[in-house]
């Protein structure tokens, strides 16, 4: 009895280190103390038996019932720890098991989510309700230039351009907090920020992810730099094609006014001719004649002009220097600058007003600027002409400005100037500046008010930016 107690005890002490018990466990402390009792108990016994004298049998004989009747009641104790015990080990198992499932199958699904993460077509941030990054994909390193290492902690508006800095991390956190199915997955524009300074725009995509850490919120940038250029592009054309039509329409319209008009216009010439000749005597009748003149020139002039703009643009380009041209157009307006004191300097880099350009194009262009910086200047004008090289749509192109000393414009008309028969002048067709951007348009260049005032005058100055030479396709153009 007292051998199967001990047997007992000892494979409960064995179940316990196997599960992992500690050694200080209440059990395992009484049941080694139960051990250092009957062991010796046992041994003494067993001395008895091997002498086999009547006094030891006899005590062999009670000790045996006393142990007997005693470690059934123990033996029962110790059978019911060991079975205890061996419950725990079998549930123990099964929890380890369970939880080794669940920790790979989450693993897997890690990984899963990471490679999913990492073949998206574009840039993903994860952020949380902070707006700080959580995890990116590698689209973020080939798209704004930060390594992961570099970015994860870091607010959202790291990426986003300082102009707009602040909504992005407000929307984020709104998302987040009550979000909105029609604003989940609701494409916005705006320009973001790369690791060197650059600004592109971009349409972004935010979701919100819920997960046992709370809820996170994905994010998907898509860089919209060429679709922007093409858009631009379509809506240049279009905007090119609706302008043809008009002016088409303004051309044939005009042309038939003025056809009509031009044989009464030369009878009402010839009329004031004969007048004129009449009142030569009388310097008050002679001077009304004259402004009657000056009046049909006026509209005679007004008629060539609408003609010009809304006529096709033909150009012959050929190798010119925009220096000569500038000079050239001032000479031929030695008869419309009597009167006023006027000088022009022209100055800019060697060489640099090179250029493939329609001479008589170009030199109409310099004529309307003249004309305007005279009007503009009633005392004494002074106009610069100035050129520099430049690039304009990655193509070597060449600057030229035209500065006077006149009063300026306001900033609100720096657009409006170049609108078909707008002007700020008393006389005048609102057309000059309207055909200096077409004919600039024309040779794929620009033209525009400058913003930063002349120095120390402070007048206007108009720049226009031309391409050294034609593109392939459009060498010999006529359009």
């Amino acid at each position: 009895a007292l051998s199967a107690y001990l047997e007992a005890l000892q494979e409960y002490l064995a179940i316990e280190e196997e599960i992992g018990f500690t050694e200080d466990s209440g059990l395992q402390k009484e049941f080694r103390r139960e051990i250092h009792v009957v062991e010796p108990a046992v041994d003494k016994i067993l001395e008895a038996a091997v002498r086999r004298d009547e006094a030891a049998r006899r005590d062999l004989l009670i000790g045996a019932l006393v142990a007997c009747a005693v470690m059934a009641a123990l033996l029962s104790l110790a059978a019911a720890f060991a079975h205890i015990a061996r419950l725990s080990a079998v549930r123990l198992a099964d929890a380890n098991r369970r939880m080794e499932e669940d920790i790979i199958g989450r693993r897997r699904a890690e990984e899963k989510f990471r490679s999913l993460l990492e073949t998206a077509p574009d840039a993903m941030v994860i952020a949380d309700d902070r707006g700080r990054i959580s995890l990116v994909n590698a689209g973020i390193s080939r798209l704004f230039g930060y390594s992961p290492e570099e970015i994860i902690g870091e607010p959202v508006d790291l990426l986003v351009s300082p102009a707009q800095r602040g909504s992005t991390g407000e929307n984020a956190v709104r998302l987040l907090v009550d979000p909105v199915p029609p604003a989940s997955g609701a494409a916005v524009e705006l320009n973001a920020l790369r690791k060197d300074g650059t600004e592109f725009p971009v349409e972004i995509r935010s979701s919100p992810i819920q997960t046992d850490e709370g809820l996170l919120v994905s994010t998907a940038i898509r860089d919209i730099t060429e679709r922007r250029r093409v858009e631009e592009a379509l809506a240049e054309k279009n905007r090119k094609l609706l302008e043809s039509e008009r002016l088409a329409a303004i051309g044939e319209m005009v042309a038939g006014l003025a056809h009509e008009s031009g044989n009464a216009l030369q009878r009402s010439q010839a009329c004031l001719d004969m007048l004129a000749h009449r009142v030569a005597e009388r310097a008050e009748e002679l001077r009304l004649v004259q402004r009657i003149g000056q009046a049909q020139e006026d509209l005679r002039r007004l008629y060539e002009q609408v003609q010009e703009y809304a006529a096709p643009v033909h150009l012959r380009r050929e190798p010119c220097r925009l220096g000569e041209i500038a000079r050239s157009a001032w000479e031929h307006l030695l008869l419309a600058r009597q009167g006023w004191r006027a000088s022009l300097r022209c100055a800019g880099e060697e060489g640099a007003d090179w250029c493939e350009v329609d001479r008589f194009a170009i030199a109409q262009v310099f004529r309307n600027l003249f004309e305007n910086s005279l009007a503009a200047c009633p005392e004494r004008a002074e106009i610069e002409v100035t050129w520099s090289a430049v690039e304009h749509e990655g193509r070597p192109a060449v600057r030229v400005a035209v500065r006077d000393n006149g009063p300026g414009l306001p900033p609100e008309l720096y657009d409006r100037v170049f609108e078909p028969f707008f002007t700020t002048r008393t006389k005048g067709s609102g057309l000059g500046l309207a055909i200096c951007r077409r004919l600039a348009r024309a040779h794929g260049g620009t033209i525009a008010v400058d913003p930063e005032p002349s120095e120390p005058s402070g007048g206007a100055a108009i720049v226009m930016v031309l391409p050294l030479r034609a593109r392939d396709d459009n060498i010999g153009e006529k359009r």
